[in-house]
């Protein structure tokens, strides 16, 4: 789709990037009253970029089609769209694993919604042409296009099916070179990597470098719901995750994940000229940016994590630390999780068997033969299987598989059990991420 910006020759522009936008149950009743209010003092930044582009993580209304899926289904109701609309954002990016959480019929609806509103939006569709359309528009003689792309988990488009452009790297680079050459600027908004943590993995860091290498002008990335790193490279930046924007923080989340930052990148005619952070707390009366000192120490924590981007070494490192801690925190209670759900009572008892059968102790011969005789009772009477429980940890292995969050942390975690040393990695690193994830309070 392509819009006209009445900022006809302007020499000196700015376009503005907003993170994770999904109105909690707090902020749907400031919507209905007064919808430009739910930004608070953020309003004025968005209103004062030439181009504003936001990921609408949620559907707008709801389908009938609440697909089997890994994670929560987000959707808010379709008037809500006028939130959107007072700002106005020019582009609502679609591409994100949200967007088909109540299958083709919650893409439709918030598809209406945005389109009555006359809206623009990228990175969905119901077939793999209109997924991957870019936003196309002018600001006086340059032409800008903006590309919309995640790993989507499950609600990937496939050629004749609905669902939400891939972050497939050699369909990417085809799409930004094809599209540097008509037009003059190309953005790419990507939604990837892992969730919660200050950091990049290693593969997104590579995969959004290579975006730039192939022609992309800037690269904003989404996804994992707190800020991370921003870096110049070669020439063009990089900002690998902007936190939430709008969305729902649970008592007791991350706090981090209550931060979010708003990017602008300024330009004179195609030459970038600089890029401005400005973060803010969600709350539930809404947006706010952070006070003074907030902004200061918020903005040292971001230089921090900025900084390890430029060291191959330390970045990896950093990677293995958080694979690390989550063997010894979360490993074990996922092979739980997913185990139970898709396997048969008798069949997690016979595992258990063969597992205290390797080392046969009085105590261990014991519990053997007492789940024995549970099993045989178990086989005598079995229990009806509960087939939306098989499905959903069906979802959760498959995309444990699928998606490469997952599986690069898999990998990564499995090969320092092989070496032997699953927990050497340098202190530095764990002790960086330990402080992080130990801060709670700016």
């Amino acid at each position: 789709m392509e819009a006209v910006n009445p900022t006809a020759k302007k020499s000196e522009w700015s376009v503005i990037f907003a993170g994770d936008w999904a109105p909690s149950a707090d902020h749907v009743t400031i919507i209905e009253q007064n919808p430009e209010s739910v930004y608070g003092n953020l309003l004025p930044i968005l209103r004062d970029a030439d181009i504003s582009v936001v990921n609408l993580e949620c559907v707008l209304g709801t389908g009938n089609e609440r697909i089997v899926k890994d994670g929560p289904h987000l959707s808010a109701p379709a008037h809500m769209v006028k939130a959107l609309e007072a700002v106005p954002f020019d582009v609502m990016c679609l591409a994100n694993n949200h967007t088909m959480d109540y299958g083709k019929s919650g893409l439709e609806s918030t598809m209406a919604a945005l389109a009555h509103n006359n809206l623009n939006f990228i990175g969905a569709g119901l077939t793999w042409d209109d997924a991957c359309k870019p936003y196309i528009t002018r600001i006086g003689d340059v032409r800008i296009a903006v590309v919309n792309v995640a790993e989507g988990e499950e609600g990937k488009a496939a050629h004749n099916t609905a669902g939400v452009a891939p972050f497939d790297l050699s369909t990417v680079e085809q799409r930004i070179t094809n599209l540097k050459r008509e037009n003059d600027l190309v953005f790419v908004v990507a939604h990837a990597g892992r969730e919660c943590i200050p950091f990049p993995p290693p593969y997104v860091q590579t995969v959004y470098r290579r975006y730039v290498e192939v022609g992309a002008d800037a690269v904003i990335g989404h996804h994992p719901h707190v800020t991370q790193g921003v870096e110049i490279y070669q020439g063009k930046p990089i900002a690998y995750s902007l936190g939430n924007f709008l969305f729902p923080i649970e008592e007791g989340e991350l706090f981090w994940c209550s931060i979010g930052c708003l990017v602008s990148l300024h330009f004179s005619g195609t030459q970038f000229l600089e890029y401005r952070v400005n973060p803010y707390e969600i709350t539930p009366h809404g947006l706010c940016l952070l006070d003074d000192e907030q902004r200061a120490s918020h903005l040292k924590h971001l230089q921090q994590f900025s900084a390890f981007l430029s060291s191959e070494n330390e970045s990896k490192a950093l990677w293995q630390a958080f694979a690390n801690s989550w063997v010894e925190r979360d490993f074990s209670d996922e092979m739980i999780t997913i185990s139970s759900q898709m396997l048969s009572i008798s069949t997690l008892i016979r595992g258990l068997q063969f597992k205290l059968a390797a080392n046969p102790t009085l105590a261990n011969r014991i519990v053997r033969r007492l789940l024995g005789l549970v099993g045989r009772w178990i086989d005598t009477n079995p229990p009806e299987p509960n087939l939306a429980t098989q499905r959903h940890g069906a979802a959760i292995l498959r995309n444990r598989f699928d998606t490469a969050a997952h599986r690069e942390l898999y990998l990564t975690a499995l090969e320092q059990m092989m070496s032997g040393k699953p927990g050497d990695t340098p202190q530095a690193a764990a002790n960086t991420l330990r402080s992080w994830k130990e801060t709670r309070s700016l």
